[in-house]
Formats: C-alpha cells, sequence, structure tokens
C-alpha cells in the first residue's frame, strides 16, 4: 500500500500495481485483517485459543511491521534496521510466539481430556 509507485516499476503484477485492487480497498482490507486477527488473539474471543503467545506473535508482528513500512519511522529504508525488524518477525516473534501459543493450546486441551469437561 505504500510503495505503489515503485511496485508499477519493479512488480506490476501485483494487484494495486496493475490496476486490480484500488488503494482504498487495500487500506480497507488491511485494516480489517488487522482488526480480525487482534480480536481473535484475544483470550475474550476464546479462553483457551487466546493465549499469551498467540498476542505476543500478532502484536509484536503488527508493530514492527507498522514501523518497517509507515512513516514517521519507515524503517525499511535503513538497511541494518529493515534487516533486523524482519528477522525479529520472521526468526523470533513469531517462532517463539506460535511456538508459547501451539503448547499453552495442546495442554490446554490435553488438560481437560478424558474427564468429562
Amino acid at each position: 500500500i505504500t510503495d505503489v509507485e515503485i511496485d508499477k516499476i519493479n512488480k506490476p503484477n501485483l494487484p494495486i500495481a496493475a490496476g486490480d485492487l484500488s488503494l482504498q480497498n487495500a487500506t480497507i482490507i488491511v485494516i480489517l485483517s488487522l482488526i480480525v486477527s487482534l480480536a481473535m488473539g484475544s483470550p475474550l474471543a476464546h479462553p483457551i485459543f487466546g493465549t499469551e503467545g498467540l498476542n505476543v506473535a500478532l502484536w509484536g508482528s503488527m508493530i514492527l511491521g507498522t514501523m518497517y513500512s509507515l512513516p514517521p519511522f519507515r524503517l525499511k529504508r535503513f538497511p541494518v534496521l529493515a534487516a533486523t525488524c524482519i528477522v525479529a518477525v520472521r526468526g523470533a516473534i513469531i517462532n517463539a510466539g506460535f511456538y508459547a501459543h501451539a503448547k499453552a493450546t495442546a495442554f490446554a486441551l490435553g488438560a481437560g481430556a478424558g474427564t468429562g469437561a
């Protein structure tokens, strides 16, 4: 959404660059996806599946992704900071967060197995 002019040159087949998706619709899709994902991670949405690990992965990815792409930070302009963001999100936050989520969910589900709960 933020690099449409660059994408028109480097990746002209992407939906916004190709004119298949309007910038307004793309923005709506991104905002709705963010709201739905954060809501799904909420313990209020589901007491077992809304774990701390999932929330760390969702919120951490959202915060660093926003800092990577949007002003005033736009860390993608700085190679070392851009690489640090990518490694932090893909290498640490997502892996550790989803591991913690899977572990907590498996043990929460396993605790009620066979007890009639």
